[in-house]
């Protein structure tokens, strides 16, 4: 089964589940992350698209260095949708129900359990939930993941917006393939 289609399963299977956990126990599902002051939304969008802007410009270096010594990359093209290839033409809802699921819902739920005593448990805990989302990619992958959202979820923290790590999430989820660097 394609990749596409295993990560759409597991979003699906999911939903199911904080339906599931909503109903029959303590967990909330509250719209924290999703609905947050225009001046918060503001910021954290700025900040993060300044980091997106060194990510791409990473990108792009990597890029330019590697195509010198590997023959195929110096072929593809600068820049591609690539929307037939694992429905990336979904790749921006997917990432904000990732980023609400992982933040609004896994980081709001385990700081409530914890009692707000140490939400760096929570991050953690909601970045190893984000981890077994991406089960059907390399363990490197995997582990980025990981890294991306415990940083993301340091990101949600200060700014109670999912806005921003969305953008995050989009631009390094999205753009490699889209510059020619997979």
């Amino acid at each position: 089964v394609p990749k596409g289609y295993t990560s759409r399963m597991v979003e699906l299977i999911g939903a199911l589940l904080i339906f599931v956990f909503v109903k029959f126990t303590p967990l909330r599902l509250r719209p924290t992350g999703l609905v947050a002051p225009a001046e918060k939304v503001k910021k954290t969008i700025i900040r993060c698209g300044l980091i997106c802007l060194g990510i791409l410009t990473i990108m792009v270096l990597t890029r330019i260095v590697l195509q010198r010594t590997n023959g195929e990359m110096a072929n593809r093209p600068w820049f591609g949708l690539y929307l037939n290839v694992s429905m990336r033409w979904l790749y921006p809802v997917t990432v904000v129900v990732q980023e609400f699921f992982a933040k609004g819902f896994i980081q709001e739920n385990m700081k409530r359990f914890l009692r707000r005593q140490n939400p760096f448990l929570a991050i953690v805990a909601s970045s190893m939930l984000f981890v077994t989302l991406h089960l059907g990619y390399p363990l490197y992958y995997m582990i980025c993941a990981g890294i991306l959202c415990f940083v993301t979820g340091y990101i949600y923290e200060k700014d109670r917006s999912i806005w921003g790590c969305a953008m995050i999430h989009f631009c390094i989820g999205f753009l490699p393939r889209a510059i020619g660097l997979k």
